[in-house]
């Protein structure tokens, strides 16, 4: 399971850009938010969307950013660790559960372990990993 946390950064007046780094599996959702806020009166955002791991990265080395959505807890701890966000600002936002997808004429599934019917001749896995 996956977590996003939300950090905010040094404050910067509506009149300003907002900047947001995200990881960039929140591209649709988070360019939605960007439309709404703006039309509702909120400053440009502009978004720098990569891996979590790179983005904390970022922050560490001293990237301007506004606001950081993470989707992992440990590239937050590594931004928290260096002093580079507001801590009570830190909030968990998101939640993510597994998800499989079975092409046209597969037998349904209801549990992972029907994975191992002979009718699954390949099965591909994304890594644990941070995203690169």
């Amino acid at each position: 399971m996956f977590t996003a946390a939300v950090a905010v950064l040094p404050a910067v007046p509506q009149t300003h850009p907002l900047t947001v780094s995200a990881a960039i599996s929140l591209t649709d959702a988070l360019e939605e938010a960007g439309r709404a806020y703006r039309a509702a009166g909120g400053a440009e955002v502009r978004f720098n969307l990569a891996g979590s791991n790179v983005l904390a990265r970022q922050i560490v080395n001293g990237a301007p950013v506004d606001l950081f959505i993470s989707a992992d807890e440990a590239q937050m701890q590594l931004a928290a660790d260096a002093g580079e966000i507001a801590l009570d600002s830190r909030v968990d936002l998101l939640r993510n559960r597994l998800a499989v997808a079975i092409s046209a004429g597969a037998p349904a599934i209801e549990t992972i372990q029907e994975l191992i019917q002979p009718s699954f001749r390949r099965i591909a896995v994304t890594g644990t990993s941070p995203t690169p």
